[in-house]
Formats: structure tokens, sequence, C-alpha cells
């Protein structure tokens, strides 16, 4: 080739497309273990063993893998679970956390609350934890409406309690599989969270940008809460959730890796030039 920094760019921009190729997989569980395994004997972490622990509610059972690669949870559950995994912690570059939901029924739920005298709603889904405490809710909620009770994607902000709705359903289930992306620069100061999300086989869509309001990630944590505890169960009768995968990364920046490269090449074309 006459001009090799042609080729070195061309590299570069190879180099950042694939960037997937170079993200460190911190923890990453596809629930391959035997069926009617637990919380507590989900080992295929990306990077370290830990599994996942301090289970609250009974019957953690009801919340176990299916032997074909889902994390089946199912209705009848008692209230609030929480259940945390103590993962390496990251405090600078990009994390990048997502999980995907493979189907969900809440129509028993849905139904009982259109039926009842009270709001009848909760949620599932994951939460982002520095220190301990949960930062970041990330959760697929079934309305309080007595009327028309459906299923909304959410992120909530734990410090100031500020939820943001980034998709609805318009309905109390779903199949086809729903995938939830959120990317963290801890570099950045402010606005230094990206939220995607992406329906089936569609295009991947950014549904909110703002601040993850803790300067480390350090545990992840499953979630589903029921918001009242007088308003009966979070999942009744037939209702379920499965999930498919929960990932864990530290992701390069590319832009440090396309300043470097362009710096090279420039300095090959100054020296051919001369």
């Amino acid at each position: 080739m006459k001009n090799p920094s042609i080729l070195v760019l061309t590299m570069v921009f190879i180099q950042i497309f694939a960037s997937d190729g170079h993200a460190e997989v911190i923890d990453r569980f596809d629930f391959n273990e035997a069926a009617g395994t637990s919380f507590s004997g989900w080992t295929n972490s990306g990077t370290n063993g830990a599994n996942w622990a301090n289970f609250t509610g009974s019957d953690s059972n009801s919340h176990a893998t299916d032997g074909a690669g889902i994390l089946a949870i199912d209705g009848g559950l008692n209230l609030n679970r929480y259940i945390n995994h103590n993962t390496n912690a990251l405090n600078s570059g990009i994390a990048e956390f997502s999980f995907r939901i493979d189907s969900m029924d809440m129509s028993d739920t849905a139904a009982a609350a259109a039926a009842g005298t009270e709001h009848l709603f909760g949620f599932s889904g994951f939460a982002l934890r520095s220190g301990g405490s949960p930062i970041h809710q990330f959760r697929i909620t079934l309305t309080g409406d007595r009327i028309a009770p459906e299923l909304r994607l959410q992120a909530r902000n734990n410090s100031s309690g500020q939820v943001d709705t980034l998709h609805d359903f318009n309905a109390s289930s779903f199949t086809g599989g729903l995938t939830t992306r959120v990317s963290i620069n801890f570099d950045e100061a402010v606005d230094n969270m990206q939220v995607y999300y992406q329906l089936g086989s569609s295009s991947e869509v950014l549904g909110l940008v703002g601040t993850y309001g803790a300067s480390s990630i350090d545990q992840l944590q499953y979630i589903s809460q029921q918001t009242s505890g007088d308003q009966g169960d979070l999942m009744l009768g037939n209702d379920f959730v499965r999930v498919d995968y929960v990932q864990f990364l530290a992701v390069p920046e590319p832009s440090c890796l396309l300043t470097t490269m362009i710096g090279l090449s420039l300095c090959g074309w100054r020296r051919r030039s001369r």
C-alpha cells in the first residue's frame, strides 16, 4: 500500500467497531446450571466465582434455573425479594451492565388489580449498588392503574426517587425478548449514564441519558417488590418472569485508541512527506 497511514486508519476503525471483542467480562450469568438450581448455586461467572447471596423472603426455589439456560421466576411468591452478587468493583473507565428478559406475564396480577379495591402492582428487575447501597434500578413494572394495569420498562434513581419510563408495553405480558443495557462512564462527572433497550430483534433504542450518582459499582442485585404490603403478592397464579442472561463488563474507551492511532498515522504521513 502506497500510504501506510490509510492502513493504520482502517485498522483504527476496525478496532473501534469491534470494541466488544476487547471488553473485559467481569460477570456473565447464562443460567446453564441443572434445572432447579436456585441463587446460591449460580456459578457460571465471567471472572469471579462468588455466588448470589443474602436472599430475602421465603421459597428461593421459585427463582431457579429451568435446565435450558433460563432463570424461571414463578407466581405465587411472597412480597419483596432482594438477592445480591458481590462483583469485582469498577470505579473508572466505562462499565456496562445488561440483562435480557426472555418473556414476562403478569396477567393474573393485572386481573386481580382490575377487580380489586386496591392498587395492586409491583416490579421485577435488577439494580446496581455501590458500598452496599442501591443506586439505580432497572425494572419492568406493572402499573398501579386498576382499570388497565400494564407493564412498563423503567429506570429508578434511588437517591432522588425519580422514575423514568423507557417503554410502555401497553399489555400485561410480552414475549420475544427485551434487552436492557446500561453504559456508565466513571470518568465523566455528570450525564455519565446511558440506558438502552431492545425489543426482540429490533434496533436498539436510547431510552435515557442521566447521571449514575455514585463513584463505583461493586454489587449487582436482583429485585422483585410489591409496592405496598397490603396489596397482595407481586405475582399471582400463572404469572412468571423468564431471564435469559445477566452481564457486567469493563469496556475500553474507543476515543483513546482513536487519538493514539491517528497520532501514529499522522507521524507516519509526515515522515513520508519530507
